[in-house]
């Protein structure tokens, strides 16, 4: 038995809160000790009570700030509805291509006790947690579930060690490098930005010039890379130094500053996306005397691999002062500290386990493993290719929140950035005003019932100008006439709240007369599951008259301005 959760501020403290609400309702239902009733059982109840407060009061909204494309005029609720920035086809994709919350991941089930426990075999990636569910043949369902997302931990590797020598970098290597060491040729009087190559045999003119240049492909490319498909890449342990020399004849002097730039490369379209820079203070380099300097970390961006890019490390040299005798070249070798790694981890959540809520014991009286089923939240948005190698969006998705990943054909992975996509919040109940932002005017639109607004608005399948209503229809926010341009606008919203699963998280909700009301609607639930329907209508009664209460505190849908709101155009 689970030990019911009891606090002796519960009736006092009006949050939304899972041990307050367990508090009051067993309070109701005369069971303090959970002799009828267990968390497991309650708190769905509680969870379901709680969304139809905030259904009934409109306790719970929000403004929400979105962009939507030009000709847009149906966008839904927890989907993708827009591609923000080109998104590059993954390397050996197999259509068709969707845009999802997560997947990969694997779980068997062990039915030798009840309730029976779950073991997570492939964690998989995700965004947001995905449904588990059990299936026997024959048997009816017999145990619920859920699932536990947990960040991954980042694998470090070592990239460069003071024992390698420069022109293999730790398994960084390029076939242009053929010689120890690495230099450019250098004149005496010449200043500027150049890039210090990776062992060419024989010189490189040096650029000079006015800002650091872009990547050549005469840097360091990491030859075995573990699988980085699917990872984020980030700085693990760095402490990296070098020497830096000029010519062996040289007695000239230079004074500069030396940048060291980490870049993904995707080999199949040879395009480089920055990952950091390091740079050194000035420093100052007499003849061919040794000089270390030691970097230190000027910018970070974090950036998604998939199976075509590749690591690749870049020297880049701003000559600040040149002269004093004569210079050749300038180069740069080992330091006494030389290490640097990186640290490269699942761009999602991982499934971590599977705790299993409720076993009515059917599987193991009939000694049967049921299959665990693993599905990812919502429906993924359809994607193709534009022609040019992007993705296109040609549905939208629905029921999602959060980052999503490309899934193809095969059941493949591969992540995106968070700002690549466009996605309204799947915990939108209704939509009660739109207001239109544009240049300096806010324009608010009608709100039309989905009968009128198609008459008046969707008639004409290709006009588009600038919008004047909106509707709410099923989980899809309309918009009419199609916009005729990109516009912003603001979404009053009432929210449906994400659930409480634990005995820590405060929700919310902070309406404390909607927070009252919650017990009511629970008691109703649960005395309805019991068949005791008399008592069962004592506490929808009680919940009626408290949510009438909070309903005091609704702010209705535009009408003021338009008389007959709901059916005006």
């Amino acid at each position: 038995m689970v030990t019911p959760v009891t606090t002796s501020s519960g009736i006092f403290d009006l949050h939304d809160f899972l041990p307050n609400y367990l508090y009051a309702l067993r309070g109701l239902l005369h069971d303090p000790e959970a002799t009828y009733f267990e968390d497991p059982d309650l708190i769905p109840y509680i969870n379901e009570a709680r969304k139809r407060v905030c259904a009934d009061t409109g306790c719970l909204r929000t403004l929400i700030l979105a962009s939507f494309p030009t000709g847009a005029t149906q966008v839904n609720f927890g989907g993708v509805y827009a591609l923000n920035n080109p998104i590059p086809i993954p390397a050996g994709a197999v259509p068709p291509l969707q845009l999802v919350s997560g997947g990969g991941a694997k779980a068997t089930a062990t039915i030798t006790a009840i309730p029976m426990t779950v073991v997570v075999n492939t964690p998989g990636e995700y965004a947001q947690a995905p449904i588990v569910t059990f299936d026997a043949p024959g048997i009816n369902i017999s145990a619920t579930a859920t699932a536990k997302l947990n960040a991954p931990a980042a694998t470090t590797v070592q990239l460069w060690s003071n024992a390698d020598v420069i022109g293999t970098f730790g398994g960084l290597f390029t076939t242009l490098n053929t010689g120890y060491g690495s230099q450019v040729g250098l004149s005496a009087g010449i200043t500027g930005y150049g890039e210090i190559n990776s062992g060419h045999a024989g010189s490189l003119p040096w650029a000079a010039a006015a800002n650091a240049p872009n990547p050549s492909g005469n840097g360091f490319i990491w030859e075995s890379p573990p699988a980085l498909a699917g990872t984020i890449l980030s700085p693990g342990t760095v402490t990296p130094s070098a020497s830096f020399s000029l010519g062996a004849l040289d007695t000239g002097t230079v004074t500069g500053v030396a940048y060291l730039r980490w870049w993904k490369l995707n080999q199949s379209t040879n395009t480089y996306t920055p990952i950091l820079v390091f740079q050194t203070p000035t420093i100052t380099i007499t003849g061919s005397q040794l000089t270390y300097a030691t970097w230190s970390l000027l910018s970070q961006e974090s950036v998604i691999f998939t199976a075509a890019d590749t690591f690749y490390v870049d020297v880049i040299f701003d000559v600040l002062t040149n002269g004093g005798g004569s210079v050749s070249s300038i180069g740069f070798g080992t330091g006494p500290t030389l290490t640097f790694g990186v640290s490269y981890s699942p761009c999602g959540d991982i499934l971590s386990a599977i705790e299993v809520l409720s076993d009515a014991g059917l599987y193991n009286a009939a000694n049967v493993i049921p299959t665990v089923n693993i599905v990812p939240v919502g429906i993924g948005a359809q994607v193709q290719n534009d022609g040019t190698g992007h993705l296109q969006l040609v549905t939208q998705g629905s029921g999602q929140n959060g980052n999503v990943f490309i899934l193809d054909a095969n059941g493949v992975l591969t992540c995106t950035n968070a700002s690549d996509v466009s996605i309204l919040s799947k915990y939108i109940a209704s939509v009660d005003n739109v207001t239109l932002i544009w240049n300096s005017r806010r324009i608010a639109l009608r709100n039309m019932a989905f009968s009128d607004f198609s008459a008046a608005l969707r008639a004409w399948t290709v006009f588009q100008n600038i919008p004047q209503a909106f509707s709410v229809y099923g989980e899809s926010l309309w918009i009419g006439p199609p916009p005729n341009q990109a516009y912003t606008y603001e979404l009053d919203c009432i929210l449906f709240p994400p659930n409480l699963g634990d005995y820590l998280t405060i929700g919310p909700i902070s309406n404390k007369a909607a927070i009252s009301s919650v017990k009511y609607y629970a008691a109703y639930l649960a005395k309805m599951g019991q068949q005791e329907v008399q008592a069962a209508g004592v506490f929808i009664d009680l919940y009626k008259e408290s949510v009438s209460w909070a309903s005091n505190l609704y702010t209705t849908r535009l009408s003021r301005n338009y008389q007959d709101n709901e059916n005006l155009y």
